[in-house]
């Protein structure tokens, strides 16, 4: 009966383990997936606004001249191309 319940548990630990490299690869497919299509239209939409550079909000810029905040735009783009029925 012990030596069940050993065996169930490592059972137990192994199908775990399983899931959680499955869940952290859908995960990083997903996250991936994302990054190509808001790098796209972050590109598209920089070009239409003669942006030559375009900066993650946790980046930290020392120096700069005009700057245009595209997140609005950028989250709308992506919705509307991205819309889910």
């Amino acid at each position: 009966a012990e030596r069940d319940i050993i065996r169930k548990e490592q059972e137990f630990q192994a199908k775990y383990m399983q899931y959680q490299q499955e869940m952290q690869q859908t995960y990083l497919t997903l996250l991936q997936d994302l990054d190509v299509k808001m790098r796209t239209l972050t590109e598209k939409i920089a070009k239409e606004k003669n942006c030559n550079a375009v900066l993650d909000k946790a980046a930290v810029v020392y120096w700069g001249g005009t700057t245009v905040d595209l997140t609005t735009d950028l989250i709308a783009r992506y919705n509307a191309a991205n819309a889910v029925p």
